[in-house]
This record gives C-alpha cells, sequence and structure tokens, in this order.
C-alpha cells in the first residue's frame, strides 16, 4: 500500500535532490503559503531540497487556479484583480508565473503520516500556513513533508525534470543553466491528489 512506500533520493557530492510541483503549488511554496508537501510515499531524508515548477499546466490545473482559495493567494501575489474573467486570469496567470524552472530550495525537516492525525494537526497549527489543508491532499495513508528555510530564487533558473526524486548539479543553481536533463511528465495528471510525479501503485 502506498502508505508504506519510502522513497528517498540518491545523495551525490555536488548535486542537490530536487522534486517537481505542478503550478501554483510551487509558487504557493515560494511565497509561503504553502510549508507542507504532501505526497503518496515517505522520505527519510532531511536536509535541502529543490523545487521545480513543473511545465505542466492543463485544464484541471486551471480550473484548480480557479477555485477558492487558490484564486485569491495567485491575484494577491501577481498583481491580478480577482473580478475579471477566468480567461484573462488563466491568461495573466500564464504570462507571470513561472513554468519549467527551479524556483526555490528548501529543507525538508519532517515527514509525518496523515493517518497521526493528532500529530499532524498540531504540526500544522504550529507550522503551516493559512490555507495549508486546501492545498494539500492530506487524505489517509499519505505523507505530509514539513518545510523549513525556504529559499525563493531570485532569477528562476529553466530546468527539466522527471518522475520522483531527481537530483540538479550545485553549478545549476549557481547559474550555469547549460545543463538539462529530460522531462517525464505523470502518464494521468492528478491534481485532486497533488500527488504530482508518484509512480503508480
Amino acid at each position: 500500500m502506498s502508505a508504506f512506500r519510502t522513497i528517498n533520493p540518491t545523495v551525490v557530492p555536488g548535486q542537490m535532490p530536487c522534486i517537481g510541483l505542478w503550478q501554483p503549488w510551487a509558487s504557493f511554496i515560494t511565497w509561503d503559503e504553502k510549508r507542507f508537501e504532501t505526497r503518496g510515499w515517505r522520505t527519510d531524508y532531511r536536509g535541502r531540497i529543490a523545487i521545480l515548477a513543473a511545465k505542466k499546466w492543463d485544464r484541471e490545473i486551471k480550473d484548480w487556479c480557479c477555485e477558492q482559495p487558490h484564486r485569491k493567494v495567485i491575484c494577491a501575489h501577481l498583481d491580478i484583480s480577482q473580478d475579471v474573467p477566468d480567461y484573462w486570469f488563466l491568461e495573466r496567470v500564464r504570462e507571470r508565473m513561472m513554468f519549467g524552472a527551479i524556483v526555490a530550495t528548501a529543507r525538508i525537516a519532517d515527514c509525518i503520516s496523515t493517518d497521526r492525525e493528532l500529530r499532524l494537526r498540531d504540526a500544522i497549527r504550529q507550522y503551516g500556513a493559512r490555507y495549508e489543508f486546501k492545498f494539500g491532499d492530506y487524505s489517509v495513508e499519505r505523507f505530509a513533508w514539513r518545510l523549513e528555510d525556504v529559499e525563493a530564487l531570485a532569477e528562476p533558473i529553466p530546468f527539466t525534470g522527471r518522475q520522483g526524486w531527481f537530483n540538479v548539479p550545485e553549478s545549476v543553481l549557481r547559474g550555469d543553466r547549460e545543463i538539462a536533463i529530460e522531462t517525464v511528465a505523470p502518464e494521468k495528471p492528478c491534481p485532486l491528489t497533488l500527488d504530482l510525479f508518484a509512480e503508480a501503485v
């Protein structure tokens, strides 16, 4: 069952583990609007990771962007009026939000099973952002990774990723934009679970 899977990154000297998130959830992390990343698998890794804003942005994800409180938060950070039609709102989001780029680094401080309801609620009460439960899938047999020390990049770095964990050369984070690896997109979008790059179980 997915709740008992543990997937850890391969730690390589000179490289940083990275995960990809669809937008707007990657930006929510950089804006300090999301401090827990929910996945269908646990990690024992504790340390810094890079956050990649994936290129994928399909109809289902756009629908999520138009829902509250997602729309409210996006409009506040991207200077968009909430009263505009959906099509105009989505055009502005596409123009102003980063896709296919590393947008931040963060430190994984904890990994909490959603089945441990009391501990999870205490952690979110202590560390969570205002809409934390709205910006993740906290259903049973899942895990909430608590992120700390988020550092948004002043200039996002174009990069392509792959499913699950992958590594980013530290030279890329220092500004070497010539390095890229092949993108492997999820076979089926899953905006309801936000388990963006989980393997099938």
